[in-house]
């Protein structure tokens, strides 16, 4: 193939890992489901899941834009260390955001009222979300380190973070009840946020090459005000796609 010129193979071998990516991460709650229905309180801890997790998904909505944000933004080095801390900055509030959500009685208004559940769903659910915390920091990574990837047309490492996620989460729900006496639900929180930070480990290690070999920028820094016009669109179209998720 000659340089620069886009042939169908080239398009299927970079589409083909991100296609898989999307599919592995659409199992992701089928597999969580299916290890909770083998809990002995398995309705509450369906339950539990599946409202947790939604709203989970919804408060983070916002940083799910990292990935296309990154992509257009970094360019260089400058660009790389300005956008990691824009989206940083980002993720922490977001994070001190739902600490405010959870730690207040808008939290038990929110799955006990609003949403109507019982005392333990709500308890349980609130305890997951504490564990999910870590999303907002750990998903802007992602989404900065996947970026990355796609530029230099490495969808392939995605591919295989993703499935390394996968393979740890179904691990962590086969063998968490042997060593944690705790509730299904909670053992199904830990899984997720255990097999999300392997993945960003996984994506890290393939993205750390390109960090390193970032060219030197000439044109001007990326400033705070750019960033936010570029990112706020597609986090306000990722909060409301989310929202049909209640």
């Amino acid at each position: 193939m000659k340089k620069g010129l886009l042939t169908y193979s080239s398009i299927f071998s970079f589409f083909w890992p991100l296609a898989i990516t999307n599919i592995l991460m659409g199992i992701t709650s089928s597999i969580v489901n299916a290890g909770l229905t083998r809990h002995p309180d398995k309705i509450t801890a369906l339950a539990t899941f599946s409202i947790a997790y939604v709203v989970s998904v919804f408060l983070n909505s916002p940083i799910y834009s990292a990935q296309q944000t990154a992509i257009v933004l970094v360019k260089g080095k400058s660009s790389f260390k300005r956008v990691h801390l824009f989206l940083m900055i980002q993720g922490l509030i977001v994070l001190i955001f739902q600490i405010g959500i959870i730690f207040s009685p808008a939290g038990q208004w929110l799955f006990s009222d609003f949403i109507g559940v019982s005392e333990t769903t709500t308890r349980l659910a609130l305890i997951s979300m504490i564990i999910w915390l870590p999303f907002s920091i750990l998903v802007s990574w992602r989404g900065l380190l996947q970026a990355l990837l796609i530029q230099k047309q490495k969808t392939f490492f995605i591919s295989v973070a993703t499935g390394v996620r996968i393979l740890f989460m179904v691990v962590f729900l086969i063998a968490g009840p042997f060593f944690l006496d705790i509730h299904g639900a909670l053992i199904s929180a830990l899984a997720i946020t255990f097999s999300i930070f392997m993945e960003v480990l996984i994506d890290f290690i393939y993205a750390l090459p390109i960090i390193k070999t970032l060219p030197e920028e000439q044109s001007s820094r990326l400033t705070g005000k750019e960033f936010i016009k570029f990112s706020t669109p597609l986090s306000l179209s990722m909060l409301l796609w989310t929202a049909a998720g209640f």
